[in-house]
């Protein structure tokens, strides 16, 4: 964000987009050995879910 902001750009929105897949916070390894699979996209199985993967900035100029 401070990048875009020396830039000169305006931050118009910003936004946190979770992973839709959680497997995105495992290792292959760790997928092999996992016991419970399917509920790995419900932060109430598997907390890591809830943590956003990406943020999103819109700026403009």
């Amino acid at each position: 964000m401070n990048a875009n902001i020396h830039a000169g750009l305006n931050i118009k929105e910003m936004a946190e987009l979770l992973a839709l897949d959680a497997s995105f916070w495992y290792t292959y390894d760790e997928l092999k050995t996992k016991d419970e699979i399917e509920g790995i996209n419900d932060w109430k199985h598997n907390s890591m879910a809830a943590i956003p993967a990406w943020i999103s900035i819109i700026s403009q100029k």
